[in-house]
């Protein structure tokens, strides 16, 4: 019944999250289970499933190159960290001089023309250089090795995102 059951879209509408951009994320395990570590002596003590959320997080950038990682933090039961999109200008710190204005943005299309993408071709949705195909990548990649110690770990079935928009924010 799709009057009670759906969705609603946390996104900003019109908005292409494959353009480049900075991007705060916030990923959480299934029903919030303190599964990455625990707090001890005011730092997390990463447990062998924190050790892949942590290893994998770092290896983005090499499965992704257009993706650069910037500050980053994992909870006992979720994380947070900063994707920026190559050609950001968040990454040049021009964002003093040229915040993003919404009314504004000319939003970019994605001309990667990829080669193969098995059975699916050229719609094998994993060939996208947007933020979802990231965080499907690393979800998966922690979720493939994570049930090897722990058959019963789970991703809270979405994640937050918020486009980061001016310098201030950035510094937050």
């Amino acid at each position: 019944d799709p009057d009670r059951h759906h969705r609603r879209s946390t996104r900003l509408p019109g908005w292409n999250y494959a353009a480049p951009g900075a991007y705060f994320v916030t990923i959480c395990a299934a029903q919030r289970a303190h599964l990455f570590g625990e707090v001890a002596g005011g730092a997390v003590a990463y447990s062998p499933i924190g050790d892949l959320v942590r290893t994998l997080w770092l290896q983005i950038p090499s499965h992704h190159p257009h993706a650069q990682l910037d500050e980053w933090v994992i909870m006992p039961n979720h994380m947070h960290g900063i994707i920026n999109i190559e050609g950001s200008h968040h990454e040049s710190l021009d964002l003093e001089t040229n915040p993003i204005d919404f009314r504004d943005v000319e939003y970019l299309e994605n001309n990667w023309k990829p080669s193969r993408g098995g059975i699916t071709g050229i719609h094998n949705p994993m060939l996208n250089q947007n933020l979802s195909t990231m965080l499907r990548w690393y979800t998966g990649r922690v979720s493939y090795e994570a049930h090897k110690i722990n058959p019963d770990f789970g991703w809270h079935k979405r994640f937050h995102d918020r486009i980061i928009r001016d310098p201030e924010e950035y510094r937050i």
